[in-house]
């Protein structure tokens, strides 16, 4: 399985959604109960910024299959202006597989 990282575009908002939002019924990766709409997600993409705080996708097969980004920890506090939350989520069906392509479970 090949994978690219590289930096997040606008054009990848509806896939980091989608992504984010199949984190939430199982409780563990966030503190949302409901999913949210691409639309509630435009500022805070807008926010990130490539050279100090950017978002990366992961793509295989030209499809982006995870999300990592650096949000400022405490923001608007320059003690901790060199300080971020590194955030990753991964699509499920991506979840526990190996470098081949296949599942490591069962």
């Amino acid at each position: 399985m090949d994978i690219r990282i590289r930096d997040a575009t606008a054009a990848d908002l509806p896939a980091i959604v989608d992504i984010y939002n199949q984190s939430i019924p199982a409780g563990w990766s966030t503190a949302d109960t409901q999913p949210v709409a691409v639309a509630d997600r435009v500022e805070w993409f807008r926010k990130f910024d490539p050279a100090k705080r950017p978002i990366w996708v992961a793509e295989v097969d030209e499809r982006v299959v995870a999300v990592v980004y650096l949000s400022s920890f405490y923001g608007g506090r320059p003690a901790y202006d060199a300080t971020a939350e590194v955030s990753v989520y991964i699509a499920t069906a991506y979840h526990a597989r190996d470098s081949a392509g296949g599942s490591n479970s069962g």
